[in-house]
C-alpha cells in the first residue's frame, strides 16, 4: 500500500469485524493500511517528488535553450569580426563575460526570458574600488553615452558589492524566431559598449587608489 501511495495511487486496507447483538448486526470498520497519518505523509512525499521532478525538467530545458542560443550568438559575433568572445564557449547561464582589459570588470552579454542586454560589470573583489570606478565613469556619463549612442542604465547598487552599467532591449527570448534579431542586436551593441568604455575604464583603473584611500575618498564624497 505504501509503495502504491508513493506513486500517487490512493489505496487503502480496512479491517472489518462484525458483531451481533440480539437480532442486530454491527460492523467495526477500521483503516489499518496505511494509517491516516501515514497516508497523508506518503501523499505529501509523492507530491513533493513530482514538483521537484517538474522543476528539474524546466531547469534542464532552460539550460538547453541557453546552450543553443549562445552557440548561435557566438557564431554571429565571430562572423561580425567581434573578438571579445573568441575564447568563450556556449554555457548554460543566462550571461557570457568577456575581458575588458581591467580585472574584475567584464563586458557582459545577457540573454533573459524577456530581454537581451549588454553590461559593464564592476565586480572587483573590493567593494569600494567598484564604487570609486563607477563614480568616475558616471562623471563622464555624457561623453560615454554619446559614444555609445543611447542613454544607459547606471546602477551604483549601494547595497551590493558590485555596480553595473547596462543597456537592454525587450524581446520574447524563448521564441526561437526572435533569435536572429536578438543576436544581431547583441552584436551591434556589444561593439558599441566596448567602444564607449574600454578607454575610460582602463584610464581610471590605472589610478585606483589603495583600499584605505578609496574608502576615505568615498567617505568624503558621500
Amino acid at each position: 500500500m505504501l509503495w502504491l501511495l508513493s506513486r500517487g495511487i490512493r489505496a487503502q486496507c480496512f479491517r472489518v469485524v462484525p458483531y451481533s447483538f440480539g437480532d442486530e448486526l454491527f460492523i467495526d470498520l477500521q483503516q489499518i493500511i496505511p494509517t491516516p497519518e501515514a497516508a497523508d505523509y506518503m501523499i505529501g512525499i509523492s507530491s513533493k517528488e513530482v514538483e521537484e521532478t517538474s522543476a528539474q525538467g524546466v531547469q534542464a530545458r532552460r539550460h538547453q535553450v541557453r546552450l543553443q542560443f549562445w552557440a548561435r550568438a557566438l557564431e554571429k559575433l565571430r562572423a561580425d569580426g567581434i573578438t571579445l568572445f573568441a575564447n568563450v564557449n556556449p554555457g548554460r547561464d543566462h550571461w557570457l563575460n568577456a575581458g575588458s582589459g581591467v580585472g574584475g570588470c567584464p563586458f557582459t552579454i545577457v540573454f533573459a526570458r524577456d530581454e537581451v542586454r549588454v553590461e559593464v560589470n564592476l565586480a572587483r573583489a573590493d567593494r569600494d574600488q567598484n564604487k570609486w570606478l563607477f563614480d568616475r565613469l558616471e562623471a563622464d556619463r555624457s561623453a560615454i553615452e554619446a559614444r555609445f549612442g543611447a542613454e544607459m542604465s547606471w546602477s551604483r547598487l549601494d547595497e551590493r558589492k558590485q555596480s553595473r552599467i547596462s543597456y537592454s532591449h525587450p524581446f520574447d527570448g524563448f521564441e526561437v524566431d526572435n533569435w536572429p534579431e536578438m543576436i544581431t542586436w547583441l552584436s551591434e551593441h556589444i561593439r558599441k559598449l566596448e567602444g564607449a568604455f574600454r578607454q575610460p575604464l582602463a584610464q581610471y583603473a590605472r589610478t585606483i587608489p589603495s583600499a584605505d584611500e578609496t574608502a576615505e575618498s568615498l567617505a568624503v564624497n558621500y
